[in-house]
């Protein structure tokens, strides 16, 4: 029987699973071991999903299991794939989502530390706790510290048999946040740990597919936290207002429609004043709401005004350091530590890139350095040095690296921390570049 099993429901993602999989079985601990098994459950995906699996199976026939439903059950889905496993933990793991690397070799060593646990929770740095391993003597202490970061189904990790044991696991399939409840309720009076060191990446969907935002993050969540705290499985101060002001700021950011309910993203004062009319904040936030989105809705379509808003969140978002983007729309790939410095110039040609740009702290980065991260648009291949084919991998720069004047950083490098890369010279390099 395997100890670990990776748990990867689908749906329409075949493109994305290839990279996921192809991680995974790369990683030494599903190489050089038998813990590990991966288990699929495809939700009747009319893509080419069973082809890309079919292709893995053949290579490693004993590791991975298939399952495909003759419908699609939706979230149900989720559940059904971690009671289709064997193993003594059962990982759940998005069809997006591939393991940085060494990543799953510190999941696995993790998970075999904690065995007496019901669940390890592996929040990937969204938390931003210190220490990154803690542990939790109950689902209020959980809770406390990971507070909406808990619903990320990524990081759910539980003991088969305290699951199996778990009465009507899909009791909120419906409101699509499952694993939420599941593993509060698995670790009620039970320890859990949370372990918050970024080992996942996840990939940039082209074309993501259609919800309610507004509905599943405010109406939703909070229906599902309050039937929580009824069982008394959570405490009345999982409703802090702290909690509650960041939520209201992050629904605000993603609300179009005010008051009608359709497909995405709509109905913000439906679903959202229910939970906030006695909450002063809540009337400051909309205001500010109506000011920046109503009063300056001709301005958001222009190109100028975006660039400047995405400026203004990447200087919200890094406070703490003084690093900056030449294109600022390309954020979502980049993350920077405190007190770094210097301009990140990405070079992504891909209309998709998986990989990303992983700033340590105290990174200084000289002038005209460009970060390579990713292959070619579709059906093209660059007429330059530059492209390296095949690769597609993030680039990670430790703490306490210097980078030099006019360096060329490729995907799937790793610099090490300390390390001081000199300048090079632009001629030197380019007579480089055409031998």
């Amino acid at each position: 029987m395997p100890f670990l099993s990776i748990c990867i429901p689908t749906y329409n993602r075949g493109k994305y699973l290839n990279v996921s999989l192809d991680r995974i079985t790369k990683e030494e601990a599903f190489l050089n071991s038998d813990d590990i098994e991966i288990v699929i459950s495809d939700n009747a995906s009319e893509d080419n999903t069973k082809e890309v699996v079919q292709e893995f199976i053949n290579k490693f026939p004993n590791r991975i299991r298939y399952n495909r439903n003759s419908e699609n059950i939706k979230d149900k889905n989720f559940p059904l794939v971690l009671s289709l496993a064997n193993g003594e933990f059962l990982k759940l793991h998005n069809d997006t989502v591939y393991f940085r690397k060494g990543g799953l070799n510190k999941l696995l060593e993790i998970v075999k530390n904690n065995k007496d646990k019901n669940a390890i929770y592996f929040s990937n740095g969204d938390v931003g706790c210190e220490p990154k391993y803690i542990e939790c003597k109950n689902a209020n202490e959980l809770y406390n510290i990971g507070h909406h970061w808990l619903t990320w189904n990524c990081g759910l990790c539980i003991r088969k048999d305290a699951f199996d044991k778990l009465e009507n696991p899909t009791r909120f399939s419906k409101y699509q946040w499952g694993q939420f409840d599941i593993l509060l309720r698995l670790v009620k009076d039970s320890p859990a740990v949370i372990f918050d060191e970024k080992i996942m990446t996840v990939q940039q969907i082209y074309k993501k597919l259609t919800f309610n935002g507004i509905k599943i993050f405010s109406h939703n969540y909070f229906t599902v936290l309050k039937e929580l705290i009824n069982e008394g499985i959570l405490d009345k101060t999982a409703l802090d207002d702290k909690f509650l002001k960041a939520a209201l700021i992050g629904i605000n950011d993603i609300a179009f429609d005010l008051f009608n309910q359709c497909d995405y993203n709509s109905g913000y004062l439906n679903y959202v004043y229910r939970y906030y009319w006695s909450k002063p904040y809540f009337y400051t936030e909309f205001i500010k709401y109506l000011f920046y989105k109503i009063l300056y809705i001709p301005y958001f379509y222009s190109k100028k005004y975006k660039r400047n808003l995405d400026k203004l969140i990447w200087k919200r978002r890094n406070k703490y350091n003084n690093i900056s983007l030449k294109i600022w729309e390309q954020q979502g790939l980049v993350k920077a530590g405190n007190n770094s410095s210097g301009i990140v110039d990405i070079i992504a040609y891909s209309h998709n890139p998986i990989g990303m740009v992983y700033i340590g702290n105290n990174v200084k980065i000289g002038n005209n350095v460009k970060f390579v991260i990713s292959t070619a648009k579709e059906d093209e291949i660059p007429k330059d040095m530059m492209f390296d084919e095949g690769k597609n991998e993030e680039i990670i720069v430790e703490d306490n690296v210097i980078i030099g004047d006019n360096v060329t950083i490729k995907a799937g490098s790793i610099i090490k921390e300390g390390t001081v890369i000199p300048d090079i010279n632009p001629e030197t390099h380019l007579s480089n570049q055409q031998d």
